[in-house]
C-alpha cells in the first residue's frame, strides 16, 4: 500500500510546525524519519497514520485520498491497514500480554479464544512465548516494547509507524527492537520508523531527514548508491553493496541483511524474528511500563494494499 504526502502543512495556531511535506512512502520499504526534538517528525507520523489531519495539502493511502474523510472512516482504515509502535508502549498494565496483545483484534468480530490463539502466536514472533502471562509491571523495558510490537502487527497491517520505538531503552534491548522491525520488514510489511537516533537511521535502506517542519534530505536513491548527505554539519557519503551499508570501507554496524530481490515473492510466516537473540530475550534490566492503555488497532482480512 502506498502511502504519499503531498504539499502538507500543520499549524497550530501561529506556530507552524510542518511546512509543505512531499513524500511518497512505497510497498515494503523500510524507512526511518530521523531529526531533532521539535522538528515535526511526530506530528508527521501522526498525519501519516491518520491520527490526525493537516492544515494543508493531501494525504493518500493505496491511491485514495483520505485527508477529507471523516473520522469513523478513517478510524477504520486504522483498524484494517496501520500498525502503530509508541515509545511509551501504552500497554494496559491490568491485563496480562497475551491480552494486551489481543486487544489489536477487538474491533474485528473475532471469538476472544481466537484472538487469544492470534495473540499468542504474535508473542511467539517476537521472542515473547514464555511471557504470555505476565503484566507490563513484571516485564522489563525492552520485553514492554515487544509486546506492543506484537500488538502492531497481530493484525498484519499493510503499514507499521514506530514513533521512537527504541528510545526509552538501553543499547541492548533498543538493538533487538531494530532487529524486530527489520524483520517484520523482511516478511512484506512497510515499517516506518521515527527517531532523532541517527545512528538506528543509518542502519535503514532509506532515511530521510526532517528539521524545522522540512524534509532536508531524502536518500531516495537507486539500489546501489545512498545519496550524500549532511547529519549535524558532518558529511557523509555510504554507499549499499549486498544489502548492507558502507560507510569508509566497512559495514556499518547493525545494517540490514539482503533482502529479497523484487522477483522474489515476499511470503509472510508465522515465526520467530531472527533479530531476537536468546540474549535479548533474558539479559534485560527491569523498567517499569507506562501505566496508560490505548484501544489498540484491529485488523483487516482484506487484501493487502487495498482499501475497502
Amino acid at each position: 500500500m502506498t502511502l504519499e504526502l503531498h504539499q502538507v502543512t500543520k499549524k497550530y495556531g501561529e506556530l507552524t510546525v510542518l511546512r509543505k511535506i512531499d513524500l511518497i512512502v512505497r510497498p515494503g520499504e523500510l524507512l526511518a524519519i530521523v531529526g531533532p526534538s521539535g522538528s515535526g517528525k511526530t506530528t508527521l507520523l501522526q498525519i501519516m497514520g491518520t491520527l490526525d489531519k493537516p492544515t494543508g495539502g493531501t494525504v493518500s493511502l493505496a491511491g485514495q485520498e483520505v485527508t477529507s474523510m471523516p473520522d469513523e472512516r478513517l478510524a477504520e482504515i486504522r483498524a484494517r491497514h496501520i500498525g502503530f509502535v509508541f515509545q511509551q508502549f501504552f500497554l494496559n498494565p491490568m491485563l496480562s500480554a497475551v491480552d494486551n496483545v489481543a486487544t489489536g483484534l477487538l474491533y474485528t468480530g473475532m471469538p476472544r479464544p481466537e484472538r487469544r490463539e492470534r495473540a499468542a502466536k504474535a508473542l511467539a514472533q517476537v521472542g515473547m512465548s514464555h511471557r504470555t502471562k505476565h503484566r507490563p509491571g513484571q516485564l522489563s523495558g525492552g520485553e514492554c516494547q515487544r509486546v506492543a510490537i506484537a500488538r502492531a502487527v497481530v493484525g498484519r497491517p499493510d503499514v507499521v509507524l514506530a514513533d521512537e520505538p527504541t528510545g526509552n531503552l538501553d543499547s541492548q534491548s533498543g538493538a533487538a527492537v531494530a532487529g524486530l522491525l527489520r524483520e517484520l520488514n523482511e516478511s512484506g510489511t512497510t515499517v516506518v520508523v521515527i527517531t532523532h537516533d541517527d545512528r538506528l537511521a543509518a542502519t535503514m535502506p532509506r532515511m530521510v531527514r526532517i528539521e524545522d517542519g522540512e524534509i532536508i534530505h531524502d536518500n531516495q536513491a537507486p539500489t546501489g548508491a545512498v545519496r550524500t548527505g549532511r547529519i549535524q554539519d558532518e558529511p557523509i557519503a555510504a554507499r549499499i553493496e549486498g544489502g548492507e551499508i558502507i560507510h569508509d570501507g566497512q559495514p556499518l554496524a547493525g545494517s540490514p541483511r539482503p533482502r529479497p530481490s523484487q522477483s522474489e515473492p515476499i511470503v509472510r510466516e508465522d515465526r520467530p524474528f531472527a533479530g531476537m537473540s536468546h540474549a535479548a530475550q533474558t539479559r534485560e534490566e527491569p523498567a517499569s511500563c507506562d501505566p496508560a492503555a490505548i484501544n489498540a488497532i484491529a485488523p483487516s482480512p482484506s487484501p493487502k494494499g487495498v482499501i475497502p
